[in-house]
Order: structure tokens, then C-alpha cells, then sequence
């Protein structure tokens, strides 16, 4: 008798050793899954792209890239038949906030202006900016997201001239 419930024994105890072992990989595959997950949420490497003018012609290039929180890349203004804006951006992202200074030339001269971005599944929106009495280029207090850019593949982006 005592053998015969020894044999149940030995296999519940097999079986709950077993699971202990896939419930362990299970949690693994979990997280690898949500790192997997993190990384196509928060890609290294982002461009968005807004055209403006009767024919489409002036294009807006913003390209980041993401080192954890901190984010580079470049801006361009690019107007047809006008000279251009072209610059760097450096900053943070906080949540789906990227705050940015774009440092840029124009016609020979270097500028600097703030840069707010608010991050969508397929777009960024940037805040509107407006020129105080000093002649810098500000982010007005209660400034809304005006701009909108859509997503697209880096490899897109217009090539020209400067």
C-alpha cells in the first residue's frame, strides 16, 4: 500500500518541479518580451516630415535620435527657392515631451531657438514660438502644439542643396 502511494507522490512532486521551471521561463520570456516591446515603442532613430505650400513644395525635416532621455539629431527648414534653415538639435525627453535647443544658420548668421515637441504613435507636434521685444525666438507661456509632422522613413527624407 505504501507503495502504491508513493508512486502519486513522486509524480506531483515531478510535476510541480516542472512547473516551478516553466513558470520561470515563463516570467524570462515575459521580460524579454516587454524589453522587446520597450525598444519598437522608443526607437533609436526617428524622422518626421511636414510640407507646406500651394504645390507642397517647402519641406520641414526634424531627424532624432535617442540615447536613453537624451536626444539629438538634426532640424531643417527647407522653403523652395529661399534660403534655408539647417541645424542641430540637443535636449531631453520626458515622457512624450522632447524639449529641444535647435542651434541653426541662415544666410551666413547662427541662431538658437527653443524646440517643443510632443510625440504620437505616427507624428510629433511642435509648439508654437513667436519673437519678443529683444528679437529671441521664445516659447510663449499657454502655447499650444500648432505644427504637425508625420512619421516616415528616414530614407525618404528630401535631399537638396543648401
Amino acid at each position: 500500500m505504501k507503495k502504491l502511494l508513493l508512486i502519486p507522490m513522486i509524480l506531483f512532486i515531478a510535476a510541480c518541479g516542472d512547473n516551478e521551471a516553466k513558470n520561470e521561463k515563463n516570467a524570462n520570456e515575459v521580460m524579454n518580451e516587454g524589453e522587446a516591446i520597450m525598444k519598437h515603442s522608443f526607437p533609436d532613430e526617428l524622422c518626421y516630415l511636414m510640407t507646406e505650400g500651394s504645390n507642397n513644395e517647402d519641406s520641414n525635416i526634424i531627424h532624432l535620435k535617442f540615447n536613453g532621455n537624451n536626444v539629438t539629431g538634426e532640424m531643417k527648414l527647407l522653403p523652395w527657392q529661399k534660403d534655408a534653415s539647417v541645424g542641430i538639435i540637443q535636449g531631453t525627453k520626458t515622457g512624450d515631451i522632447i524639449n529641444l535647443e535647435w542651434i541653426y544658420f541662415q544666410e551666413g548668421m547662427k541662431y538658437t531657438e527653443p524646440v517643443v515637441l510632443k510625440m504620437y504613435d505616427n507624428k510629433v507636434m511642435q509648439k508654437a514660438t513667436e519673437v519678443n521685444d529683444n528679437g529671441e525666438t521664445i516659447i510663449p507661456e499657454g502655447a499650444g502644439f500648432v505644427r504637425s509632422y508625420k512619421k516616415v522613413d528616414c530614407s525618404v527624407l528630401p535631399e537638396r542643396d543648401y
